[in-house]
């Protein structure tokens, strides 16, 4: 997927550059851990794409991180040539991602609590990407259950998932996604 975004309608978030791949992540566990859930809504050049998954048993802090992982190792993802910004509502993640994974790593995979890294091997994936992406990859902190649409779909994408429900998901138009959300109750 290289296009170019141009405004999201829902958010008037307006992107800095000209390229972007916009991603909205989420992830929930019913029980900590039980069945656990993530979600992502992904928006490039007017168009959306929802995907989610699965996993039981999982924590809450796994499945935000699998989130962030399933898109970012997408191969679309990877090949993407444009900015890239994820906006997570988990602090756990965005501060993982933007400061604490390097210090983990440059201290062999121990906190400053001189304790091993939970999720260590999700937390090495995410870094290898990092590296990858490099500095056209941003990560920002959204406010969960705060209203904002993109993040509400993510939460019911991963909460679904997490309960092993069958689900609708989208794929098309950012022009047909307000219709589909009204149509399943998301609005």
């Amino acid at each position: 997927i290289v296009v170019i975004v141009e405004e999201i309608w829902v958010t008037g978030y307006t992107p800095k550059v000209k390229k972007e791949l916009i991603i909205y992540t989420d992830g929930a566990s019913r029980g900590n851990p039980g069945p656990g859930g993530w979600g992502a809504v992904i928006l490039v050049d007017g168009f959306v794409m929802e995907i989610a998954g699965s996993q039981n048993p999982a924590t809450n802090n796994q499945m935000e991180l699998q989130a962030v992982l399933a898109v970012l190792s997408d191969s679309a993802s990877l090949a993407y040539k444009g900015q890239i910004t994820v906006f997570s509502d988990s602090s756990y993640v965005v501060k993982g991602l933007n400061s604490w994974v390097w210090g983990w790593e440059k201290n062999g995979w121990i906190t400053m609590q001189k304790k091993p890294v939970e999720n260590k091997a999700i937390w090495e994936r995410l870094l290898e990407l990092l590296k990858h992406y490099g500095d056209k990859l941003v990560i920002k902190k959204i406010s969960g259950h705060a209203g904002e649409l993109y993040n509400e779909r993510c939460d019911e994408l991963a909460v679904e998932s997490a309960l092993g429900n069958q689900q609708k998901f989208f794929k098309g138009k950012l022009e047909d996604y307000k219709k589909f959300l009204e149509e399943i109750g998301t609005t």
